[in-house]
């Protein structure tokens, strides 16, 4: 049962006239902390059942193109889950597996597309110390092999036992749906994995922090979800203190820690002289982006219509930042839309933008 304090409300959902059960706090939960006492998640499992079925089958090993992809989870750490992912399609089917390890590629796909090529990812993995890193097995080697591909290469994976594909992915509203994981016994690239050339002297350099490591690949044009995925499997920082990160850290260290990088360079831009407006709508989601004149500071707000997926009444969220930094905890999703604005965004004379092109 719901705990006494969180209080119910009943709504009509705009997306598909269901009634659901909604709660207040289902905007700050939104499926990741069992606030309302309810599992699983009730709107997770809505969201489940919409998604295509494809036909299911097992397989006990599996060759198959990475994206390039990899999974280390944050359950049981500091001994964790870590291993490589390849894309399973079934051979009546006509879905394309995933070409790009950056989530980003995907941006105006549609949602079920979206959901269907994650659902056909395979992660294998085995469980190892984050220490692991210091002397590597075959898993973890393969595993970083294609942590340091550009591209999609081609992986074996021989599973301990039989595993379950072409099913409903996994997920919640902070990680990408995830496909079937089990015990994989051998791991092995089979394709040649194109590897850029500053990645693999950052990867064997032992005497560089992690966040210069960053920086350094970021300057010669390094994707963040490749920077993701390289600290992620313990190939940046010094020589004894790397280590594996789940991918969920991962994702928001290297959010954070290239933020703290930006922050130096922005706030000596000069500033703008006119009003810019960037805009996008996708999936029912519309972006703005408004820059105005002045001194440096960040201010964003998150509108939930009523009737959406995590609040039945509505509701604004907000963070923000002026010139100097804040010290207390941020808590929405700041870090990463700062680094896109910050890293990509126009200069004091205007230029390209994630978002469609600026107005004024």
């Amino acid at each position: 049962m719901p705990p006494p304090c969180v209080r119910r409300a009943v709504c009509l959902r705009a997306s598909d006239c269901d009634f659901m059960v909604m709660f207040p706090e289902c905007i700050e939960c939104r499926g990741t902390r069992g606030m309302c006492g309810i599992s699983p998640c009730p709107l997770l499992a809505d969201i489940r059942g919409r998604l295509p079925v494809v036909q299911s089958g097992s397989v006990s090993e599996l060759v198959g193109p990475s994206p390039p992809s990899l999974f280390v989870g944050r359950y049981g750490y500091p001994d964790v889950r870590a291993g490589p992912s390849a894309a399973w399609v079934p051979e009546d089917s006509d879905a394309v597996p995933l070409a790009s390890g950056d989530p980003a590629d995907l941006f105006g796909k549609p949602l079920e597309e979206v959901a269907a090529r994650h659902a056909n990812l395979i992660t294998g993995g085995s469980v190892m110390p984050i220490g692991s890193t210091a002397s590597p097995g075959a898993m973890l080697e393969t595993t970083q092999e294609i942590a340091m591909a550009e591209k999609s290469v081609d992986v074996e994976l021989d599973f301990a036992r039989p595993i379950m594909v072409g099913r409903n992915p996994t997920f919640d509203s902070m990680s990408t749906p995830l496909g079937p994981s089990g015990e994989v016994l051998r791991a092995e690239v089979v394709g040649h994995a194109s590897i850029p050339r500053k990645v693999d002297s950052i990867a064997n350099e032992d005497d560089l922090l992690a966040a210069d490591a960053m920086g350094e690949l970021t300057e010669a044009s390094i994707g963040e979800a490749q920077i993701s995925r390289l600290l992620s499997s313990g190939l940046l920082g010094r020589e004894g203190s790397r280590k594996l990160v789940p991918t969920r850290w991962g994702i928001t260290a290297t959010d954070d820690m290239l933020g703290k990088r930006l922050w130096d360079r922005v706030r000596d831009h000069p500033s703008l002289d006119k009003v810019l407006v960037y805009e996008a709508t996708y999936l029912d989601n519309v972006f703005h982006i408004i820059l105005t004149p002045g001194l440096w500071a960040f201010h964003m707000l998150e509108a939930w219509t009523r009737g959406s997926v995590w609040t039945g009444t509505g509701k604004v969220l907000g963070d923000w930042e002026d010139l100097k930094p804040r010290t207390t905890r941020l808590d929405w999703v700041y870090s990463s839309t700062w680094i896109r604005c910050g890293a990509r965004g126009p200069a004091s004379s205007g230029g390209t933008s994630v978002l469609n092109t600026g107005r004024q």
